[in-house]
């Protein structure tokens, strides 16, 4: 592509990329109920009293700013049903609440109201408008049974878990793995992935159902996002806690919905948009053990007006480091080493919408930022570095709608880049003409891309209308890294390709309220599928299709089943490494006894090419009528990869398991091959370290670990909450659970080897990880504690294997928020203290033989080092 048909579009891009966006207020979610309440909402903003609804019954309240502007709601006091108090609220605002059949609220323009203020439904000639809240995994606005799991955490949710980052929330999910081979965590460069030394500016990535980074598709407002760690994953850590408005968790395929990289789930990060005033907040938090802490400024502001909006978050982060010599499981490493890094973060985000009129809205936001990192860290037995990374992000997203009647045109603009300095300010030994303090990496990702969506109602069935969503995109992905001091062949590295994309989906409703018969109170069908050319790899097609049949009021049995994609990320083409690397080490004997010298290889093997994967996914959600407040959700999932690219791990002790590695293992007849072999390696450019001192006397074994495409891996198992919130008096409850139950891995990496479950293993996601929580509330008061377990795995790095103990850690949020009237001084004020690991459990102890980093013995993975980690914020809303 020239550097002017770039430009032309890259301007395109920015064109459609001006300012706004839809704002969805959804308070902590529950079951939807005509069920009596203890009310104590004054008269004030319509805005805020609908949020105190919320808060007041749990239950989930989807509504835009735009439509609230300008309005006012009584006050609503004493015992009423929740519906009698909504329509409270609401009346002679010329707005009405329509309750979805997943249980939730969404306030929308009256049409003509039903019983007790709730919105009736339509008749099925009848046009209305299309709610504009939109479900993660689908293009279709207003689809209120989605066949997939998907789970939306507001803002409340994410506070009650006392987290204090994006990143540090994600973590806490049973169904996301810490680990990955780009050691996709802060302390990822400790743990045992292949490739954690990429990761140069600390990124924090999402790896749902262990499947793999790559697997899973992060999203901004629904957009994607340049990613880190040369092209690894999309960094979370890099959007403020402050400037979300909800994240959405989609744990199934949907690559025929975003195209590639939707593997394993997907996690949207909806960033706020509407917001009518200013709020600030201040956290600070530090260990009760050493000298890690964190320190958070942030500072909001907003005005909202009919038809129309403007907001602006600034947020400032400083973290100081944790150091090895202050953990006692890392008493053993080179002590000029950082478990956590120190860091300066500055971000700001932008959004506004504006109506133009006759059906036509512009809007967009922007999300900047900027990171100065500073690392100690140890790379083999004795090389020391003290690392610089800075880091600037930007995101700006934005076009123009166009809605009429049932139908709505949208067509959009993004633009996102991701740019990173590395500097080493010392080097000990120093590399071969390297300048000490001179930039040693400089790496730029840049995504462009234009999307047009239009969906609507298509007609109508018994059931309900079908709607139709239709569309395509066009997307650039551009990759540079500059390694100054490397060789000429291999200083500036590049990856450019472009992805041209088309899709339909749509979503039936078979049996609905005014066809429902018994054993059949709603059947639905949804159906997508999605085709993706890619300039590097030719094309792909990926259907979907999906079904919710509900027996009885409140219970639902789902299925879905797809195809998946993914391309070749930019790491994986380059393997982080300066070409093709050899080493030479001292490797566990094939007989399990004694060491011998042998060579390991790492880069990209010739040939590398997509994966593909089948998925299939079933499921049970339960909303119980006997027991308001009581729900479940159960899933399984199966899912079947083609060619899935992997990097094998490093492991010394590979020549002792053939039966694992298979051809990925090779011989060498005598001293004078396997020296040919390095000097024919050093002829055409490659790289070779002599960390055994050895260049191929006595070396009789090749362990390649490069990135290769595997031959098959095969996952399944389970995940799934439960919970209940109930009232006693003017005590509310909730309970609740959480858990994920892997049941396989099976993974070949190469002909000549086994199938081998790898599953609970080091390095390898968790068989069991499961959160409980209580949470009690009463007032402006709000406590909340949680139970964190990761079960028993075995350590195969180790002849014999070992094992690694079960960790089992307790969190608690308690939080306080003003009821003061308006006139008070503590109007809008809110304090939260949160104790991370309250009781200190130590990770559990880890044997790293086999590992890179020495004297580590925790599982960067599995375990959170800061050990007990206590935060205070306040907030206060002006």
């Amino acid at each position: 592509m020239t550097i002017q048909r770039r430009t032309l579009f890259r301007s395109a891009a920015l064109a459609a990329a001006l300012s706004a966006g839809l704002g969805l207020a959804a308070p902590p979610a529950a079951q939807a109920q005509a069920r009596d309440y203890s009310f104590d909402i004054r008269a004030g903003t319509l805005s805020d009293t609908l949020r105190a609804f919320g808060k007041t019954t749990h239950q989930q309240l989807a509504f835009t700013e735009a439509l609230t502007a300008g309005k006012r709601a009584p006050a609503v006091q004493g015992r009423l049903s929740g519906d009698a108090a909504l329509a409270r609220l609401l009346a002679g605002s010329g707005l009405v609440a329509e309750r979805t059949a997943s249980g939730g609220i969404v306030v929308r323009r009256e049409e003509r109201a039903g019983p007790q203020g709730l919105a009736a439904a339509p008749a099925a000639a009848e046009p209305t408008d299309v709610s504009e809240l939109t479900v993660t995994g689908s293009n279709i606005r207003g689809l209120k049974n989605p066949t997939s799991p998907v789970s939306l955490f507001d803002a409340a949710a994410i506070a009650d878990t006392g987290s204090s980052t994006v990143q540090e929330f994600l973590r806490s999910l049973p169904q996301n793995f810490s680990g990955g081979g780009a050691g996709a965590s802060q302390d990822g460069i400790l743990g045992g992935g292949q490739n954690r030394n990429a990761n140069n500016e600390a990124a924090s990535g999402v790896n749902l159902r262990g499947l793999g980074n790559k697997a899973t598709l992060v999203l901004l407002d629904g957009h994607r996002m340049a990613p880190s760690a040369f092209g690894a994953f999309v960094d979370v850590s890099a959007i403020p806690l402050a400037a979300i408005q909800r994240i959405d968790v989609l744990t199934d395929g949907a690559s025929s919905v975003y195209g590639a990289d939707a593997v394993g789930g997907v996690v949207n990060l909806i960033l706020r948009k509407d917001f009518d005033g200013a709020e600030t907040a201040v956290r600070v938090g530090a260990v009760t053990d050493g000298g890690y802490r964190q320190q958070t400024l942030s500072q909001l502001i907003g005005r909202a007006w009919n038809g129309g909006g403007v907001l602006a978050n600034v947020q400032y982060d400083h973290q100081k480091r944790l150091s090895a010599t202050e953990r006692s499981f890392t008493a053993a490493v080179p002590r000029h080493t950082d478990i956590l890094p120190t860091y300066d973060k500055l971000t700001a985000v932008l959004s506004a919408h504006q109506d133009l009129g006759a059906g036509f809205t512009v809007y967009g936001d922007a999300l900047l930022g900027q990171t100065l990192l500073w690392r100690k860290s140890t790379s083999g037995p004795t090389a020391v570095e003290y690392g610089k990374v800075r880091t600037e992000g930007t995101n700006l997203h934005g076009g123009l709608r166009y809605t009429r009647g049932d139908w709505r045109a949208d067509l959009s603009g993004t633009l996102s880049s991701q740019v990173l300095w590395r500097r080493a300010l010392v080097q000990s030994p120093p590399r071969a003409g390297y300048r000490l303090g001179d930039i040693g990496l400089k790496n730029t990702q840049d995504v462009s891309s234009i999307d047009l969506n239009i969906d609507g109602r298509l007609f109508d069935l018994p059931g309900g209308p079908v709607k139709l969503a239709v569309g395509g995109g066009y997307r650039e992905e551009e990759f540079a890294s500059v390694l100054p001091y490397s060789t000429a062949a291999n200083r500036l590295r590049t990856v450019d390709r472009t992805v041209r994309s088309v899709y339909a989906e749509m979503a039936a409703p078979i049996v609905g309220e005014a066809n429902a018969r018994p054993l059949v109170q709603a059947l639905d069908l949804s159906a997508a599928v999605r085709y993706d050319r890619y300039s590097a790899f030719g094309g792909t097609t990926n259907p979907k299709i999906g079904l919710r049949w509900e027996p009885v009021e409140g219970f639902a049995l789902r299925g879905a089943w797809g195809t998946s994609f993914r391309a070749p990320a930019a790491d994986e083409l380059l393997n982080q490494t300066q070409g093709i690397l050899l080493a030479s080490l001292t490797f566990t004997a094939p007989s399990g006894v004694g060491t011998v010298p042998a060579f390991i290889q790492q880069g990209q093997a010739p040939g590398l090419g997509p994966e593909e994967a089948e998925t299939l996914s079933f499921g049970v959600d339960w909303n119980s009528r006997r027991w308001p407040g009581a729900r479940l959700q159960l899933n399984y999932y199966d899912i079947d990869y083609r060619d899935r690219i992997v990097t094998p791990t490093f492991d010394t002790t590979a020549l002792a398991r053939p039966g694992i590695y298979g051809s990925l293992i090779s011989t060498f007849a005598n001293d004078a091959e396997a020296q040919a072999y390095v000097s024919a390696h050093v002829a055409a450019g490659g790289q070779f370290l002599n960390l055994a001192n050895t260049t191929g006397a006595g070396v009789r074994y090749l362990y390649r670990a490069n990135t290769i495409n595997a031959a098959i891996v095969r996952q399944n198992g389970l995940d799934g909450s439960a919970g209940y919130a109930f009232e006693r008096g003017a005590d509310r409850y909730d309970l609740g659970i959480d858990a994920s139950y892997i049941l396989k891995i099976t993974s070949r990496l190469a002909a000549g080897s086994d199938p081998q479950d790898v599953l609970n293993n080091l390095g390898e996601p968790n068989r069991l990880r499961v959160r409980g929580h209580a949470g009690w509330s009463r007032g402006p008061w709000r406590v909340n504690a949680a139970v964190n377990h990761v079960g028993p795995y075995h350590n195969s790095f180790t002849l014999p294997a070992g094992e690694v103990k079960a960790w089992t850690t307790a969190d608690l949020v308690v939080a306080y928020r003003s009821e003061a009237r308006a006139t008070s001084p503590a109007h809008g004020l809110s304090v939260s203290l949160a104790v991370i690991n309250a009781f200190d459990a130590k990770p559990p102890y880890v044997a790293t033989a086999g590992t890179m980093t020495t004297g580590v013995h925790y599982d960067a993975a599995n375990a959170d080092p800061r050990g007990r980690y206590v935060t205070l914020e306040v907030r206060k809303s002006w």
